[in-house]
This record gives structure tokens, C-alpha cells and sequence, in this order.
């Protein structure tokens, strides 16, 4: 009754596992009622998937975030990107966004891939399947050079979490003159029921009210 009487002092809602479960099926439905499944027939190549530790370039940040938000996006994020394919020999440009009040954040990611397009989606393919991520989509762009993958799965090794990961391929070897593959990673993790509504917001900082921004350049 004292906890009742006490708004100020009560923690933020947390999802518990069924509610994570049910809420982001409902939003995966919606998300794939969207766009048709088109996922593209490749073979299957084993990329080089080896997580490393990458140290800080240089870092900035606008709306500065609370410490212990930043730490904990900067801890959770990089256990998913490290895997990524062919990672390992990239320099990585990366903003992190995030809740001043809860754990929930989004995280970008991009780098460069000299490998051919074939390849690169290949390798893709098959870490999605790798680190149980599913529902997925693969929408190519009209000229053929771009593709879409949308990816989503629930996370409860830790905190109950439902993550959703988009990853954008850019073919830009025309423009180089050689095998380049852009790719582009957005990451948004949520933990607390309420913000569930802000998944079908673009990347940036409105993933909830008060939210905070931090921009890095890493290197290998």
C-alpha cells in the first residue's frame, strides 16, 4: 500500500516475457502485413564471423545521456555487431540513441564490405539464421543495388527484450570500380512495455519521450 500511495518512488514498468512475447508478435503481424516476404534465393556462404574489440576513435555526443544508459547500450549493442559478417576488417561508424529513464535504446552501425553483392547478402543470410533472428524480410530496391532485411526476435537470456534489426545493403561497386557493399545496421532494443509504440518510428532519438543521442567512430 505504501508503494501505491508513492507514485514518485515506483520503478518503471518492465515487460515480463509474455507480455514481451505477445506485444511484439502483435507488432511483428503489422510489420509483415507491410511488405511481401521476398526472400532472395542465394546459396549459402560461411562468412568470417569474428567478434573483436574495438576502441574509440573519437566520440560526441547532443542531449547527453545518463552514464549508466550509454554504459549499458555500449555493452549490450556490440554483442550483436561483433558478429556481424566480415566486421572484423571494417572501420565502423556508430550512433547510439537512447531513454534517459529506461534501458531502451537503438543503435546504428555502418561499414564497408569488398566483397561482391552476392556474397554479402549470402553471408548475411546466414548469420540471421545463425543468431535466431526471424520473420524476415528482404526487400531489394527497383534498380537492384540496394537490399532491405528486416529481423526480428525476442531476447531473454538477460532482461526480457524484444529486438528488432534492419540491415541495408548498398551495391556501390559501379560508382568504386570495384566489389564495395555499404552496409548499414540499425539495432533498437526494448525492454519497457511503453515504448513499444515507438518501433514503427525511423532511427533517430524520438525512441521515447526525454531521449538522449551519442554518436562514436571506432577503430579496428
Amino acid at each position: 500500500m505504501t508503494a501505491c500511495n508513492d507514485s514518485t518512488s515506483a520503478p518503471t514498468p518492465k515487460t515480463s516475457p509474455t507480455d514481451v512475447m505477445g506485444t511484439a508478435i502483435s507488432i511483428v503481424k503489422t510489420e509483415i502485413s507491410m511488405a511481401q516476404t521476398a526472400i532472395p534465393t542465394i546459396t549459402p556462404i560461411t562468412p568470417t564471423i569474428t567478434p573483436s574489440t574495438p576502441s574509440f576513435a573519437y566520440s560526441g555526443g547532443h542531449v547527453s545521456p545518463p552514464d549508466d544508459r550509454l554504459d549499458y547500450a555500449m555493452t549490450t549493442a556490440p554483442k550483436i555487431y561483433n558478429l556481424f559478417p566480415y566486421i572484423k576488417e571494417a572501420t565502423l561508424y556508430g550512433e547510439y540513441a537512447g531513454c534517459r529513464e529506461t534501458n531502451d535504446f537503438q543503435n546504428l552501425i555502418v561499414y564497408v564490405v569488398t566483397q561482391p553483392s552476392e556474397t554479402v547478402n549470402a553471408a548475411f543470410l546466414n548469420y540471421f539464421q545463425s543468431e535466431k533472428w526471424e520473420f524476415t524480410k528482404a526487400l531489394p530496391s527497383d534498380n537492384g543495388r540496394t537490399m532491405t532485411y528486416s529481423v526480428f526476435r525476442i531476447a531473454s537470456k538477460d532482461t526480457p527484450a524484444f529486438e528488432r534489426l534492419k540491415v541495408v545493403l548498398f551495391d556501390e561497386t559501379i560508382a568504386h570500380g570495384k566489389d564495395y557493399i555499404r552496409v548499414r545496421t540499425e539495432l533498437t532494443h526494448i525492454e519497457t512495455k511503453e515504448n513499444f509504440n515507438y518501433l514503427s518510428n525511423p532511427y533517430g532519438i524520438e525512441i521515447c519521450p526525454g531521449a538522449w543521442w551519442f554518436w562514436i567512430r571506432l577503430n579496428k
